[in-house]
């Protein structure tokens, strides 16, 4: 049981590092449950053979374009973090009352 629990901690610091490593966003700004943001990103167009576009001025021509990406946000973090860490909790008290039983 204590095993369970502490993977059970570890699964809940998990989240919380994907969490704040996503940027500690609050809400997830997506309607859906993958929550997926557009990034935009710059990048030089290309002719059909592969060169580099370039204007009258020989320039090169910057194509802009958006992406998805993934951003969880909290509200989606939080309660995965709360169900990880209140059975984590049962399960180190479980495991106690058992070892206790038992020694």
């Amino acid at each position: 049981m204590k095993l369970l629990s502490a993977l059970c901690f570890l699964a809940a610091f998990a989240v919380l590092g994907t969490w704040l490593y996503h940027g500690q966003r609050e809400p997830t700004y997506s309607p859906r449950a993958a929550t997926l943001f557009q990034e935009h990103v710059k990048e030089p167009a290309k002719n059909e053979d592969g060169t580099p576009k370039t204007d009258d001025f020989g320039d090169p021509i910057i194509e802009e374009r958006w992406v998805d990406t993934f951003k969880l946000g909290l509200d989606y973090a939080g309660p995965a973090m709360g169900v990880f860490g209140f059975l984590g909790v049962g399960l180190f008290i479980v495991g106690r009352r058992r070892s206790r039983a038992v020694g």
